[in-house]
């Protein structure tokens, strides 16, 4: 999975309810239960989010299906139909898949298979059909980050990227939560070539606390930094010798650690462990 998909994957128990009501999902009268098994059966899959829609009639539960793409991929719906059928297998429910495409490059991906003795389809949304204006209208700091994603409707970048740093200056009084949507805007900016704009705009905020951009924790200046061109390098070699670096020269946590280098948490802890090992035995 890719830098901006774990991006979304860990906001999500933050978007699943209103990218749900954005996609009709009727949670009026209904209750959201996450499901985190994974699917195994023979070969282990996960999905990038699973969640249950329950309802005082059990007649209209169902199992629904978030996944996100920030490329296009002419194998998703083959992907998908291996989704639905675990799924259904799993959990003998109805079943309602949908995918968000959140690419800069037009959407090309199809969402059908039709072959003989085959019709199937799911439903597949490009972020754009969606305005930045309705994610700015949001009190969830995580829908506002979005709205670099969304429809312009004509506005510059410039002004989206101003409003989105406003929005959250405002509604998010803790700076280490400013510090990691900061840097959270600066990855999803990536999707549409805007960090240059970003660090010009953060940079001119009058923020109700200062951020030193260079040195913030949270936040990957580039590739002509020091961190940055590690990694870069770094890439060539183990992730071992990636992530033992981060945790020795950095205060990355083991999430960051793991966004920015696409490993496992438990390999993290592995490396910890064989540190700590090695450390002992000097």
């Amino acid at each position: 999975m890719g830098k901006f998909d774990k991006l979304i994957k860990e906001n999500l128990r933050h978007l699943i309810r209103p990218f749900a009501e954005r996609v009709g999902i009727n949670l009026k009268n209904g209750r959201i239960v996450i499901i985190k098994d994974k699917l195994q059966h023979t070969i282990e899959r996960e999905p990038d989010f699973l969640f249950k829609v329950e309802y005082d009639n059990p007649a209209n539960n169902h199992i629904v299906q978030f996944d996100f793409q920030a490329q296009n991929d002419m194998s998703m719906p083959e992907k998908m139909l291996f989704y639905r059928c675990f799924i259904k297998f799993t959990y003998e429910t109805r079943v309602r898949q949908i995918v968000f495409y959140l690419g800069n490059e037009p959407l090309t991906m199809e969402n059908y298979i039709t072959e003989p003795n085959l019709n199937y389809t799911y439903e597949l949304y490009d972020i754009r059909m969606f305005t930045s204006a309705s994610f700015l209208e949001s009190d969830v700091p995580q829908e506002i980050l979005l709205a670099i994603l969304g429809d312009f409707e004509g506005n510059t970048p410039d002004t989206i990227m101003e409003k989105i740093l406003n929005r959250l200056n405002t509604l998010v009084k803790r700076k280490k939560e400013f510090q990691k949507l900061a840097f959270q805007l600066h990855v999803l900016s990536g999707l549409r070539k805007l960090q240059s704009i970003f660090k010009q705009k953060i940079n001119k905020m009058p923020l109700h606390f200062e951020i030193d951009i260079e040195n913030d924790p949270f936040y990957l200046e580039g590739e002509e930094k020091g961190i940055e061109k590690g990694i870069e390098i770094g890439m060539v070699g183990k992730d071992y010798e990636n992530v033992k670096h981060l945790l020795l020269n950095t205060r990355y946590s083991d999430d960051e650690i793991a966004f920015i280098l696409n490993v496992k948490l438990s390999f993290i802890d592995e490396v910890r462990t064989k540190i700590s090992n090695q450390n002992s035995q000097t």
